[in-house]
């Protein structure tokens, strides 16, 4: 699962654009993974702020 540091995650949602499967949500102004989420890694390279990154 991948995971996302909420004080480096600015909320610009480019990781829920970019999600193939719609496994991450922006809830009260942060990215957060949800079930859906298959571990592709592609969020990780997209984050602009390295926000994210696989565990």
């Amino acid at each position: 699962m991948i995971k996302i540091d909420s004080k480096l995650c600015s909320g610009c949602g480019t990781c829920k654009e970019i999600c193939p499967v719609d496994g991450v949500r922006i809830i009260d102004g942060k990215a957060v993974a949800n079930e859906q989420c298959i571990d592709c890694g592609t969020c990780v390279a997209s984050c602009p702020t390295q926000a994210i990154s696989q565990a």
